[in-house]
């Protein structure tokens, strides 16, 4: 009796038991089962009452759960529609200024394409935090095409190694089909950085983050593994990880709303793809992230 629904139920059973006890004819009940009857009677009627003070208690926690992912939504939505227009904003600045590159130096070019590109990136995570909080996944648009992952992977290295300090040792075939998948290349990226933050954030930074690029159990998938040094998690904090506003135990202290991995398992759902963790022995966390391989070359599309 999870739900009050299933309470309600057995409080109507009981109710109709004792009611039709009661209005049973007096031929039928005999002196010598009478007072028996009217004893197992009463204590039916003090199961009722446990029972409707349980199905009370159930359901006032259920009124409350739902009026706080009411609220969170509401939060949610509220904060996502009031940045979209500033980072619009700021995006449409940020390419004015880009147009005349020949006044800036390299380093002014290089800075404002990145604070370019974070700016979109802001503004696709608000569009799939507002997707969230409107419990609907189908919201986060992508365009599917073929793509080697692995150049992608390196090129996160560089960037998002020097700035969070984290050490990237990536393995992967050699080039050809087996690394061909479908994917949205923005939203792929998407994916990654946060998987690779999120190990920057709970793991060693003195220790590499192991990256694998290798064939699936399906022929038709290919693997990419994501695996760090950090605390010891339970096989349950894997599975709890991707649920909304959900943060760990090893979370207390660290920035963050418990949205990242949730957002992380939709856009790979989206991409035809899976998404799981599992704990790392010896300590830390392993995320598989599994996609569809592509036929078609990436040059092609």
């Amino acid at each position: 009796m999870d739900q009050p629904r299933a309470a309600r139920r057995w409080f109507a059973l009981l109710v109709a038991l004792n009611v039709a006890i009661l209005l049973l004819p007096s031929e039928y009940i005999q002196p010598t089962t009478s007072q028996s009857l009217w004893i197992r009677s009463s204590q039916i009627f003090n199961h009722l009452g446990m029972l409707t003070a349980i199905y009370l208690c159930l359901d006032y926690l259920h009124k409350q759960q739902k009026l706080a992912i009411l609220q969170l939504d509401s939060f949610a939505a509220t904060v996502s529609h009031e940045l979209r227009n500033p980072l619009t904003s700021v995006g449409l600045g940020l390419a004015h200024v880009l147009r005349q590159q020949e006044r800036l130096s390299d380093s002014q070019r290089l800075a404002l394409q990145t604070a370019s590109q974070e700016a979109s990136r802001c503004q696709l995570i608000l569009g799939d935090l507002l997707a969230i909080s409107r419990g609907d996944p189908h919201r986060q648009s992508q365009t599917l095409t073929s793509l080697d992952p692995y150049a992608l992977v390196v090129a996160m290295g560089e960037t998002l190694g020097q700035s969070l300090g984290l050490t990237l040792k990536i393995t992967s075939p050699e080039p050809g089909p087996q690394r061909w998948v479908v994917a949205d290349p923005m939203r792929l990226r998407q994916v990654l950085e946060n998987l690779i933050e999120n190990s920057a954030k709970y793991s060693d930074l003195q220790q590499p983050v192991d990256i694998t690029i290798a064939a699936a159990a399906g022929e038709q998938q290919l693997l990419i593994q994501l695996a760090d040094r950090g605390a010891k998690l339970s096989s349950q904090d894997c599975l709890t990880m991707f649920q909304p506003f959900t943060r760990l135990a090893n979370a207390s202290g660290k920035p963050g709303n418990g949205l990242g991995l949730t957002v992380v398992r939709r856009l790979v759902n989206g991409m035809g793809g899976t998404v799981s963790a599992s704990p790392r022995q010896g300590g830390g966390l392993v995320m598989n992230l599994v996609l569809l391989r592509s036929a078609i070359p990436p040059s092609s599309t």
